[in-house]
This record gives structure tokens, sequence and C-alpha cells, in this order.
């Protein structure tokens, strides 16, 4: 029973990580709200400036659009430069390696690879769940499921190599993942202390 308890809850674990990827990472609207409610434009605009010893000028309003074409092409863009420097367009390679988010990740090129893991892993886990309904226990699942996800969420906080724009997007995928561990913990030890729960509120 203990092995079954363990696979789900780590299957489990998995499915809401790449589900959390496919259903906002790869939603074109729920990104742009967030980065620019964060000032993406600054942020992107201080990073070049940072990776540039010259004095240069960019118009804010163009990059702006390139940041939204590049989100709603599904993180996918040939930019031409757009910082000016001594009335010349230089430093084309900077530009665009500061709009492309995520760009060194690939995430274009495995989107489609993604969707499919995530529902092969949605498929997969429920099946599993219905073969051993009278095998496993929910309530231990959830615990051991909100732990990993908590442990997933610390792990990448720490150790993470995110550009400032990119933490901007990944800070707020963690605090999803991280409320969906809490929830799955919180749940599982109301369903592990049920009978005490009914009893201190006098249920039948």
């Amino acid at each position: 029973m203990k092995r079954y308890n363990v696979l789900l809850s780590i299957l489990l674990s998995i499915t809401t990580v790449l589900l959390i990827i496919s259903i906002f990472l790869f939603n074109a609207r729920f990104v742009k709200k967030v980065l620019f409610k964060n000032n993406i434009v600054d942020t992107v605009y201080n990073e070049i400036d940072k990776d540039i010893d010259e004095e240069i000028f960019i118009d804010k309003d163009l990059l702006e659009i390139d940041i939204i074409r590049y989100i709603d092409n599904g993180y996918f863009l040939n930019v031409k430069g757009k910082i000016i420097v001594n009335n010349e367009n230089k430093y084309e390679d900077i530009y665009a390696k500061h709009i492309k988010l995520f760009n060194k990740y690939k995430i274009s090129k495995y989107k489609g690879l993604i969707y499919i893991l995530t529902f092969i892993f949605i498929i997969g886990t429920g099946v599993i769940f219905i073969l051993t309904k009278n095998k496993h226990k929910i309530d231990y699942i959830l615990l051991i499921s909100g732990v990993l996800d908590i442990i997933i969420y610390g792990v990448i906080f720490v150790f993470n190599k995110f550009s400032p724009s990119e933490l901007i997007i990944v800070n707020t995928l963690l605090h999803i993942l991280l409320a969906i561990g809490v929830l799955f913990l919180v749940s599982s030890l109301v369903l592990i202390n049920e009978k005490r729960i009914k009893k201190l509120l006098n249920c039948k």
C-alpha cells in the first residue's frame, strides 16, 4: 500500500508542475498581465543598460511592442536591434537576449512536448488512481505530494538562475505551486484527523 501512496504522490506533483507550466506559462494573456503589472519594460531596459558601457537610447514603446509580440508568438520572435548609440542601431544580440525571456531554455521548441507530457501524466495518474482505489490512501498521497511541491518550490527559489525579468513570471508560478502544496497539506491533515475534528465539533 505504501508504494502506491508514494508513486501517486510523485505522479501528482509532476502533474501539478506540468499543469502550471501549460496553463500559466504558455498563457500569453496571463503572462503579459503579470509582466506589465510589474513594469517589465523598465526591468528589461535596465538589464540592457547594465550590459552596455556606452550611452544608449531605446524607445520604450517599441520595446514594449517587441515584448508583447514575443509573448504572443509563443516565446519565439526574430527581433531587430533597437538600441541606438550615436544615431546608429547597435548591440542587436544584447537587445534580442533580453527581449527573449526564457530563450536559453528553448521553451518554444519544447512547448508541444510539454503539452503532450501534461496530457499523458493527467491520464496516467487518473488511471492509476482508479486502478488502485482500494489500495491507496488519498490523505497520505496529498500529504506527501504537498511536501514535494513545497520542496520543488524551495529548490527552484534558492537555486534559480533566471534573469530579473524572467523572475517576475517565475515567482508568480512558484507562488501558485506553493499555494497548491499548502492546500494539499491542509486537506491531508483534515482528512487524517477527520474523526477527531468530527468529535470536536460534535458531528455524528
